[in-house]
């Protein structure tokens, strides 16, 4: 491994060590609000071509799909997130001790 690579793989371990300290609820909610937003407002978007703006983004059900889409941001995509960042957290600390 180059010295490039190593500098990057260390400020990867650096960084999600800090949110790792910092919790794993919070990353989910930070990672999951973006994402279940940004999905909300695509499809609230979309159904503008059949709905009203009002209806599209005010209405009951727009205001539930919204509700839903942030929770499951936050339980299914803010998971899946950490998951793979701390997979590939154990995978790149392996990589580096071995090294030593």
């Amino acid at each position: 491994m180059n010295m490039e690579e190593r500098i990057k793989k260390e400020d990867f371990i650096d960084k999600w060590e800090e949110t790792k300290s910092k919790g794993r609820l919070a990353f989910a909610t930070r990672k999951g609000l973006v994402f279940g937003f940004g999905f909300y407002l695509f499809i609230s978007i979309v159904n503008l071509t059949r709905m009203s703006f009002y209806d599209s983004f005010f209405s009951f059900s727009s205001l539930f799909g919204l509700v839903l889409w942030l929770l499951i941001g936050i339980g299914l995509y803010g998971g899946y997130m950490w998951r793979s960042n701390e997979s590939e957290y154990e995978k790149i600390k392996a990589e580096l001790e071995e090294e030593i």
